[in-house]
């Protein structure tokens, strides 16, 4: 009661870095879906030591359809590639997001598909950190190209990856061929740097 009362006033919970892991995940996440008056913008859930299962990727996914959400970050969590199924599995079109932190959260090889089922669910998605996984080149051109319909994705965040050296040059190349209007890249090598391409 005292934890709803709390976020009921909350445009912005950071709840990151202690070590109470999944515990204080469930006691946040169901406290934020019970909240009849939340305003909440932003939420950080980051290293919490927290797993994914299909329970916890429930309770992530109903607080991603906060009506006023914009920012999550869950960044030094470990997710996997399981847990990112889990969440895929949860998700359906929420409006609202806008920066989705995942960054340092052992996402491996293979997670490309998963990544671009997550990312075609929030239309409005401006930013995606993706940097300080395990994550390898095929995995980030079957995000891109997965992207058809999708025009908000703004800054991909892909630095501290296990990418090719080349792959900067066929990101342009496949922007390109999409005719994509306009995207921001954080690379391999060049963390404070961002690569343009507009029509």
């Amino acid at each position: 009661v005292m934890l709803s009362a709390v976020v009921d006033r909350c445009a912005e919970l950071l709840f990151s870095g202690n070590e109470l892991g999944e515990v204080a995940f469930r006691a946040v996440s169901t406290a934020l879906v019970r909240s009849s008056r939340l305003n909440m913008r932003l939420l950080s859930l980051e290293y919490l030591s927290l797993r994914l299962d299909d329970q916890n990727a429930g309770l992530l996914a109903a607080c991603m359809h906060l009506p006023h959400l914009t920012t999550l970050w869950l960044s030094g969590n470990s997710i996997g590639n399981g847990g990112l199924s889990a969440l895929a599995r949860h998700l359906s079109t929420c409006r609202s997001l806008r920066c989705f932190g995942l960054s340092n959260c052992s996402l491996t090889q293979g997670c490309g598909s998963e990544l671009s089922s997550i990312v075609k669910q929030l239309p409005d998605l401006h930013q995606l950190q993706l940097q300080s996984n395990q994550m390898d080149t095929s995995d980030v051109f079957l995000l891109l190209s997965g992207l058809h319909s999708h025009h908000n994705l703004h800054e991909l965040h892909i630095h501290g990856n296990q990418l090719d050296d080349g792959i900067a040059g066929g990101i342009v190349e496949l922007l390109q061929a999409r005719r994509e209007h306009h995207m921001a890249l954080v690379l391999p090598h060049r963390p404070l740097s961002k690569m343009r391409h507009r029509r």
